[in-house]
C-alpha cells in the first residue's frame, strides 16, 4: 500500500466523487421506527429547514419539517405516530458543517424486521423505496445520491442469527439496482438499555468488518423513552452522529485535512477540559460539538488490566481519591468521580478506553498518548470498535524500542513518531519509521527558533508526511503558545500555520477554531 494511500485509509477510508456546486448531496434514510421517528417534537423543532429539503408525496423538493417520515410510501398510516426521528437534526447539522443544501428521503416503517425489506418480500418495503429513490432521482436531477441511512434491528432482536446476512443481502441489491456499487451505508447502533438487543446489537457491531463501505453510528452514551425508543435528546444526539460521519467521510472534507493549502486539523488536548473534566466523556463530546478533528486523551491502566483514560500514575489530581491508578480494580473507580478544573467534584467517572472510543467513533479522529506501551491490550479494542484506522497512537520510542513493545501490532496501527530537541539524530530517527512503518504524520517540538526544525518538517515533508505541532506550552513551539495567542493569534497561531502544520493541539481548541475559521482555514 502507498503512503497516500495508507492516509486516506486513515481519513476514514472513502474517496467520494468531488462535489460541484451545482449538485445537491442526496441522503435516503430508511429502517423502523427509530428512524421514522417516535419522540415528541418540541417547539424547537417544528421549524422548516431551508436548506434541508425533503421528498414530498409528489416526488418534489420543500424545505423539510417534523415528521419527516409524512410523505413515506411505507409507513403506518396513522400519522400522528410520525414524530421526531434523527432525520431532522442529521440534515440541520450537516448543512450547519458544509454550508450546502442537501435532500433527504426518509421511507421507514415502525415494527418492520429486516426480512420485509428484502427484495421479493410481500410487503414490498424494497421495491417501494427503490421506486422512490429511482423517480425523485429522475424528477430532480441536480441530486446525487450519497449514502443511506439504515436504523432498523429492533424486530430481529428474537432472530438475530442471519441478521448480517440478509443485511449483506439488502445492501448488494440497492447497489445493484441503483448502479451505485460502493454507495455507503451508515448503521445506527441498536440502544443499549434493553438487554433484549444485546444478541442482535452484537450482530450489528459486525457490519463494518462485514459489508464493505459501511459505516457504524455509536449509540454509546444515548437515552430511551420506552422500551423500544431513543428520548429527544438522544434523536438529537444521533442525528449529530450520522451528521458528523457523512461529514467526515466526504471527499471535500477530505480534500481539506489532507492538503495543508487548504485546511489546518485541530485536535483538543485531553477534549474540552476547560468546560469538562480533563479525560472526560464530556469533554470528548463538547469538543466534537466544537468541531475539531481530533482529540487526544491519555491512557492508563487499571490493577485488573482495564485500559482507562487518565493521564497521571495517581488518581490524585483528577478525582476525589487517592492512590496509584494500577491499585485499583476498574469498578472500584466507580467511587471515584472525575472533578473539574476548579476542584468541584462531577458526575462523570474515569472511562475505560472502549467508551472513548464509541463516544469518538465516525466523528473525529482519536490520538491515543502514553498508550505505547500498552498497543498489545489496546489493539483488540480498538478492533472490536472498527477504530483501527482512526485512532493513532504516539510515542518518543525508537523504532526498534516501539517494534520491541508492539511486536506484530505495530504493522496494523497509526502511529505519530514524536520528535523533541533531545531527539538523537532526529532525520535518521524519523527515517527508520518512514522505511519501516506506514507512518504518514510526525509530531515536532519546537523549543526554540535556534532549533533545527525547518530541517525536519523539510524532510517530513519530503517523505510525504503530515506535520503535527503543539501549541500548549512555550518549549512545544519557540514560545508562540496559547496563552499569548489569546491576545495575538496572528503572532502565534498564525506563525505556527506558517511552519507548515497540518494539526495544531491546543487548550483553546474554540478560539483557535474561530481564527482558522477567519482565514478560511477550517470550516
Amino acid at each position: 500500500m502507498s503512503r497516500f494511500s495508507f492516509l486516506i485509509v486513515i481519513f476514514f477510508s472513502l474517496i467520494l466523487p468531488s462535489y460541484s456546486q451545482e449538485e445537491i448531496d442526496f441522503f435516503v434514510l430508511i429502517g423502523q421506527s427509530n428512524m421514522a421517528g417516535r419522540s415528541f417534537i418540541l417547539p424547537g423543532d417544528t421549524n422548516r429547514l431551508q436548506k434541508v429539503l425533503l421528498v414530498n408525496d409528489e416526488l418534489g423538493l420543500e424545505p423539510a419539517r417534523n415528521p419527516l417520515n409524512r410523505y413515506s410510501t411505507v409507513r403506518k398510516d396513522d400519522l400522528s405516530i410520525q414524530r421526531l426521528g434523527p432525520g431532522y437534526h442529521f440534515g440541520k447539522k450537516l448543512t450547519e458543517l458544509t454550508g450546502d443544501t442537501l435532500a433527504v428521503l426518509v421511507n421507514a416503517r415502525g415494527a418492520s424486521n429486516i426480512e420485509r425489506w428484502l427484495k421479493g418480500s410481500e410487503y414490498g418495503y424494497y421495491e417501494a423505496t427503490l421506486n422512490r429513490i429511482r423517480l425523485t432521482l429522475k424528477n430532480n436531477p441536480q441530486l446525487k445520491l450519497k449514502a443511506i441511512l439504515w436504523q432498523q434491528g429492533e424486530s430481529n432482536r428474537h432472530n438475530p442469527e442471519d441478521y448480517i446476512t440478509k443485511l449483506r443481502k439488502m445492501v448488494s441489491d440497492f447497489r445493484t439496482d441503483l448502479q451505485e456499487y460502493l454507495l455507503p451505508f451508515l448503521i445506527g447502533e441498536m440502544g443499549k438499555w434493553n438487554n433484549d438487543y444485546d444478541a442482535i446489537r452484537a450482530k450489528i457491531l459486525q457490519v463494518p468488518d462485514s459489508i464493505e463501505n459501511s459505516f457504524l453510528i455509536s449509540s454509546e452514551g444515548l437515552s430511551n423513552m420506552d422500551v423500544h425508543h431513543f428520548d429527544v435528546s438522544s434523536y438529537q444526539k444521533l442525528g449529530y452522529r450520522y451528521a458528523y460521519a457523512w461529514y467526515y467521510l466526504s471527499a471535500n472534507r477530505m480534500q481539506k485535512v489532507i492538503s495543508n493549502d487548504q485546511f489546518v486539523s485541530v485536535t483538543a488536548h485531553r477534549g474540552d477540559w476547560r468546560n469538562a473534566p480533563e479525560n472526560s466523556i464530556q469533554a470528548i463530546e463538547l469538543a466534537i460539538d466544537m468541531g475539531v478533528d481530533m482529540v487526544e486523551v491519555d491512557v492508563g491502566l487499571t490493577k485488573d488490566s482495564v485500559l482507562v483514560l487518565l493521564h497521571d500514575t495517581t488518581v490524585n489530581r483528577t478525582t476525589n481519591c487517592e492512590g496509584s491508578i494500577g491499585s485499583f480494580n476498574y469498578e472500584s473507580l466507580n467511587d471515584c468521580p472525575l472533578i473539574d478544573g476548579l476542584g468541584a467534584e462531577t458526575e462523570q467517572l474515569i472511562p475505560t478506553l472502549e467508551q472513548a472510543l464509541r463516544a469518538a467513533k465516525d466523528q473525529v479522529l482519536i490520538n491515543l498518548d502514553k498508550a505505547e506501551d500498552h498497543i498489545a491490550l489496546a489493539y483488540p479494542v480498538l478492533k472490536s470498535t472498527n477504530m483501527t484506522n482512526t485512532a493513532i497512537f504516539s510515542s518518543y520510542y525508537s523504532y526498534e524500542k516501539l517494534r520491541e513493545m508492539a511486536g506484530p501490532y505495530l504493522d496494523s496501527i497509526v502511529y505519530m513518531p514524536k520528535i523533541k530537541e533531545d531527539t538523537e539524530n532526529p532525520i535518521q530517527y524519523l527515517s527508520d519509521f518512514v522505511a519501516r512503518t506506514n507512518t504518514v504524520i510526525v509530531q515536532i517540538r519546537i523549543p526554540s527558533l535556534d532549533y533545527p526544525y525547518q530541517k525536519i518538517i523539510q524532510y517530513a515533508r519530503e517523505s510525504g508526511l503530515l506535520i503535527w505541532i503543539n501549541s500548549l506550552q512555550p518549549y512545544h513551539c519557540a514560545g508562540h503558545n496559547d496563552e499569548k495567542a489569546i491576545y495575538q493569534p496572528e503572532f502565534n497561531w498564525g506563525w505556527i500555520v506558517d511552519q507548515g502544520a497540518d494539526f495544531i493541539q491546543t487548550d483553546r481548541p474554540e478560539l483557535l477554531l474561530n481564527y482558522l475559521r477567519g482565514k478560511g482555514l477550517h470550516n
